[in-house]
């Protein structure tokens, strides 16, 4: 026969990795539309205040520098698009400065045209940073459902990456709402005195995922660890 006993808790850590969170990429899409909105209404406002401060030459070479580095921001990471952007508005003074604008025209308005670019700049950063986040959590996802495709198909168990990211959200959730969590791990252990072939043990292993899985509650989540070691997530209890 074959002892099933419980787990030592501590052999079964979750992995508390922030990268390893799942997080809904939902929940940036509004910041995503609402970025684009304002990128779009920095963009034409400052094209427009360029074009009429300055002569026509001028405002070709200030819109060429602020487009590239509009462009930068949007399309390197973001530790490059910040050191682009300094380079972008440093450039641009250096412009101003060779074309003598700052002695031609007044110096409030141009003050506030180089605000605009350093806000504009700002904005397409932030994009960049919102849509990297996004692409990196729908990965996550995209990983997770290969992860369930793979794992313990028709059995009802889930795998146990899968049981790692669900724990670690349950203990988060517990510590910062004060609610009770329950864990159940069950190991199948052969006796010493006794010679049990590996199809006995699949097929007590096949017996206990079943009787697990009718006494799990819709929250709870049943989850294989490894081949003869089983366990249960149980939220509020």
């Amino acid at each position: 026969m074959a002892e099933i006993g419980r787990h030592d808790p501590a052999v079964f850590r979750p992995h508390t990795d922030e990268k390893r969170r799942l997080r809904l990429p939902g929940a940036s899409d509004e910041q995503i539309v609402w970025l684009t909105f304002l990128l779009a209404v920095g963009l034409i406002v400052q094209v427009t205040q360029v074009v009429m401060n300055h002569e026509p030459r001028e405002s070709t070479w200030l819109l060429v520098i602020m487009m590239v580095g509009v462009g930068q921001a949007l399309l390197f990471p973001a530790g490059v698009g910040m050191l682009g952007s300094l380079l972008t508005v440093t450039a641009w003074l250096l412009f101003l400065q060779a074309a003598n604008v700052w002695g031609e025209h007044p110096r409030l308005g141009t003050v506030f045209e180089i605000a605009g670019l350093g806000l504009v700049l700002l904005l397409a950063l932030a994009f960049r940073l919102y849509r990297q986040q996004e692409q990196e959590e729908l990965g996550q996802l995209r990983a997770l459902r290969q992860v369930l495709v793979a794992g313990e198909a028709g059995t009802g168990l889930f795998p146990a990456e899968v049981a790692a990211l669900r724990l670690t959200e349950e203990v988060d959730r517990a510590r910062t709402f004060g609610r009770p969590l329950g864990l159940m791990l069950i190991e199948i252990l052969p006796r010493d005195d006794t010679e049990i072939d590996a199809a006995t043990l699949a097929e007590i292993g096949r017996a206990l995922a079943r009787q697990l899985i009718s006494v799990a509650l819709v929250h709870d989540l049943p989850f294989r660890q490894s081949a003869l070691r089983l366990g249960l997530i149980m939220p509020e209890r």
